[in-house]
């Protein structure tokens, strides 16, 4: 399947309608609002990890296609679970989806110490888009060993789905910030910054509506600095959607070209946001 775009994260407020938050039991200086702030070390933190505490009501204001949920920069334990569901009715009753309580760590994933190689996300991916209004999100980690579980950002999506998928060639890397000195005795000393991920691909095979309906749009709308979640392909899951999916800016916003007659050719660099 191709990969995917998935944006504007509609927990943000739009100039239509707002979002609200509401449910659980949350701390008053790290209240469930943060939840909707852009920076991932803003977060929010329930009062306990009860499981009637750990859960929170999204109302969209209008009904919303979703692709993709997200919980991110999160401290969920190996043995926490996340139910997502939506519904068309405040009364929350009028069943549109349900995720099934789903674990947080997959099965045989490394030991704790090395969670922070891929970031505390928790990402599902649905096959399709499913339109609610209104969502539900169960988080269950009563026996969390910090007493309480915090949430960086939650992103709830759309996605931009290619026709066609990347051309061969494309590439995932590891950049870093991180800086070195020398001393004139030889020795290095560092001032270490996590490495954050970087893909580079061409969608080769565009149509004109593809190409200025939708990449020119999400370029116009993303800008460098707005975020989405990059989806390498929809279809994994366990270890490898934590490594080949992950919250990114378009790193340069490029030129659509003309390749031959009646294609369209764009190339994506897109960063990881830490």
């Amino acid at each position: 399947m191709p990969c995917l775009f998935c944006f504007p994260n509609r927990l943000d407020d739009s100039l239509s309608y707002s979002t609200t938050l509401s449910g659980g039991s949350w701390s008053a200086t790290l209240p469930l609002t943060n939840l909707k702030s852009p920076l991932l070390s803003k977060k929010a933190r329930s009062t306990n990890a009860l499981a009637a505490s750990t859960q929170f009501n999204t109302d969209m204001g209008t009904p919303r296609a979703i692709r993709a949920l997200a919980l991110l920069r999160h401290n969920l334990s190996s043995a926490a679970t996340v139910r997502f569901r939506g519904y068309s009715d405040s009364g929350y009753t009028s069943l549109v989806w349900d995720s099934t309580a789903l674990s947080v760590w997959p099965e045989g994933y490394p030991a704790v110490e090395n969670k922070k190689r891929y970031q505390e996300d928790f990402y599902v991916i649905l096959t399709a888009a499913v339109t609610a209004r209104y969502w539900k999100t169960e988080i269950v980690d009563t026996a969390n060993s910090a007493g309480y579980i915090e949430i960086g950002r939650a992103f709830y999506a759309p996605a931009f789905e290619p026709g066609l998928n990347m051309s061969y060639g494309a590439s995932i890397s590891l950049e870093t910030d991180t800086t070195s000195e020398r001393s004139k005795g030889g020795v290095d000393y560092y001032d270490r910054s996590e490495p954050r991920r970087v893909i580079q691909f061409t969608l080769p095979v565009n149509s004109q509506d593809q190409a200025f309906s939708d990449i020119f749009d999400m370029q116009w709308d993303r800008g460098i600095d707005q975020p989405l979640l990059f989806v390498f392909e929809p279809t994994d899951t366990g270890v490898l959607l934590k490594k080949r999916s992950w919250l990114a800016t378009l790193r340069r916003l490029s030129a659509i070209e003309f390749p031959y007659v009646n294609n369209h050719s764009v190339a994506f660099e897109l960063m990881e946001t830490l």
